[in-house]
């Protein structure tokens, strides 16, 4: 509610922000094509691969060896850690006193050194972990040593995206390949560590319920109307037939099951 819309947002030395205009999921595709096997593209998949495919394992970790408080303290100060993390990271990429190829290098450095001896650390402490199965609680002696490698794996620092131009529309594109790319990963992990469920997945789908009113509600978790979720063509001057036929055109770019929906207003 307190956001400028973007239209009005301005740097600091005034100069507005220079807003990418929308273009065609064919032609926005067609260019994700052809960036996707560029080599900057290429050389940050791998990041993008490890930062989902550990997700299973570092989930299974806090809940099978930690108390119930105790994960939700790690829930709150992971979180806390993983934005203050990535604000002075990112402050130290943006830092123009050091040149781009310095910031690129040590930022390089930082991020495999926290993440090589986070998983050296983890590698030496789950195998007492798997024979004695603890559920430690913040007062339980050794509970720091294994409860903090949680916060460090939490903390994903592989953020690196690399344009092979400079442009916003280039910029905003490529941004798009992070998670293309960690979904891809996501699905081939669960494949390997849960293929029951995986199978089950396959045979019987995912179903997402939205509820979307005729007006913005604040406090909803959806927080928008229809019109504002799928009715980017609609005018004021259509009737009720007109609004229902284009809004049900824009769900069916997403979905062809329009089985039990229901539009209000």
């Amino acid at each position: 509610m307190l956001l400028s819309p973007p239209e009005k947002v301005q740097r600091k030395d005034g100069t507005p922000v220079k807003l990418v205009p929308r273009i065609s999921d064919k032609e926005e595709l067609k260019v994700l094509g052809q960036l996707m096997p560029t080599k900057p593209v290429l050389l940050v998949a791998p990041l993008f691969l490890y930062a989902i495919w550990s997700l299973p394992y570092i989930g299974s970790y806090l809940s099978l060896y930690f108390s119930v408080r105790s994960r939700a303290l790690a829930s709150l100060v992971s979180a806390l850690a993983y934005i203050t993390t990535n604000a002075l990271f990112g402050s130290f990429v943006d830092w123009q006193c050091l040149s781009l190829n310095t910031r690129a290098r040590w930022g390089f450095l930082i991020m495999t050194a926290l993440t090589g001896a986070s998983w050296i650390w983890g590698a030496v402490i789950q195998p007492g972990y798997t024979k004695h199965k603890p559920a430690l609680d913040w007062f339980d002696p050794g509970f720091a040593r294994g409860w903090t490698i949680y916060i460090l794996w939490q903390v994903n620092l592989a953020k690196f995206i690399a344009p092979p131009k400079r442009d916003p529309e280039c910029c905003s594109i490529v941004s798009g390949e992070a998670p293309i790319t960690s979904s891809i990963a996501l699905a081939a992990a669960i494949k390997i560590q849960a293929p029951d469920f995986f199978k089950a997945l396959l045979e019987k789908g995912v179903r997402y319920l939205y509820r979307y009113g005729p007006e913005d509600v604040s406090n909803s978790t959806v927080g928008t109307s229809v019109l504002g979720a799928c009715g980017q063509h609609v005018l004021a001057s259509d009737d009720e037939l007109t609004k229902r036929s284009k809004i049900e055109k824009e769900v069916r770019r997403h979905s062809n099951n329009l089985s039990g929906m229901r539009i209000e207003g």
